[in-house]
């Protein structure tokens, strides 16, 4: 993702539009991680796919974008429309409700 990241947004971009290009990137390396054989053992679990889907759009893309495509948070604002501090609270925020979704599941 790191290395691709940039192109795939621009093509993104190119196909769908600047409104819908996150989206469409965000979902792009989503299905590629999905389609890995052999992923990090935390991606090959389906709870935290959909822990991340249930997060707002400004988190998850947040999350995505820094935590998955390793991008700073200069350019995740860039991205998102924000300050690079917006895009840090909201990766921040997006983490920590991640966080409590697994405590409450290991005390279940």
């Amino acid at each position: 993702m790191t290395q691709h990241g940039a192109t795939v947004l621009r093509v993104c971009r190119a196909v769908v539009g600047p409104i819908d290009a996150e989206d469409a990137w965000s979902e792009t390396f989503l299905s590629a991680l999905r389609a890995d054989p052999d992923p990090d053992p935390a991606a090959r679990d389906p709870d935290l796919w959909a822990a991340l889907q249930r997060l707002p759009d400004k988190q998850r893309h947040a999350v995505a974008y820094h935590h998955l495509a390793g991008l700073p948070f200069a350019e995740i604002a860039a991205i998102l429309g924000n300050s690079p501090a917006a895009a840090r609270r909201a990766a921040a925020d997006g983490i920590k409700t991640l966080r409590r979704h697994w405590k409450k599941d290991e005390k279940t």
